[in-house]
């Protein structure tokens, strides 16, 4: 999997980060203090959370984990800031929240939590390809969400579409479209490489164009479909053709 360590080490607050500080228990708040900037240190990390301990912050935030308490955005920061700050003292308490039959959200937080750690990579072999596919939302929204602005998500996202095995695509062109609703992602930028790529079959272009249809963002793809093979621009019209009828009533 391509990371997505190297897009957020400089992004900025993102579309989809929360205002939840009032709700917090300074506890909390302090601990999540450290998702905004990321540090770049360990060192930084303790200095800025004083007095409170790296250890206390640690657990607080796996807490949240398991309460499901931390926002979409939140979650989805957890894995470079565990790769600074590490696991000690809470390892097996994600490695446990990871496990089959707790909720997605809990699995895929504890596991971008642990990625990095000494765990972290046999955890996520140890997981089948659909489990790592429908786990994968921590890494996918920052993609779509930094897809308008910049290349490199772009690529990434064709990336692991190329790297999923075909039986498997709509389950993940499926994840792709809720997240990036998830972070108001423009259709056009997250797709364009994907498009272009040309490695869509049938089955998949349908599905895609129908889940830009249900959105209403269908058309924003015009410009694009233009360049496209005449396969691609035939499943373009086909799905428009059909939207506009189901407007037309």
């Amino acid at each position: 999997m391509v990371h997505k360590d190297r897009a957020l080490a400089h992004d900025p607050i993102t579309a989809y980060a929360p205002n939840t500080q009032a709700s917090r228990s300074p506890r909390q708040q302090r601990a999540l203090s450290l998702l905004n900037p990321l540090p770049r240190s360990m060192s930084e990390a303790a200095r800025r959370i004083k007095p409170m301990r790296l250890s206390t912050a640690r657990r607080a935030l796996t807490s949240m984990i398991e309460r499901e308490e931390l926002s979409h955005w939140e979650g989805d920061r957890l894995s470079p800031l565990f790769k600074v700050i590490g696991v000690a003292g809470v390892s097996e308490r994600l490695s446990a929240l990871t496990a089959p039959g707790r909720s997605e959200e809990q699995r895929s937080q504890a596991l971008a939590a642990l990625f990095h750690s000494p765990q972290g990579q046999p955890l996520f072999e140890s997981l089948s390809e659909r489990e790592r596919v429908e786990l994968s939302a921590p890494w996918v929204r920052p993609m779509a969400a930094l897809a308008h602005d910049d290349g490199f998500p772009r690529y990434a996202l064709a990336a692991l579409f190329e790297a999923t095995s075909p039986q498997l695509h709509a389950t993940l062109l499926l994840l792709f479209e809720r997240c990036r609703r998830e972070v108001s992602g423009c259709a056009l930028r997250v797709y364009e490489v994907i498009l272009r790529k040309g490695t869509l079959s049938a089955p998949s272009l349908r599905l895609l164009f129908e889940e830009l249809s249900f959105s209403a963002e269908l058309e924003e793809l015009e410009p694009l479909v233009a360049e496209l093979s005449p396969r691609v621009q035939s499943a373009y019209r086909e799905a428009l053709s059909a939207q506009h009828k189901i407007e037309a009533g």
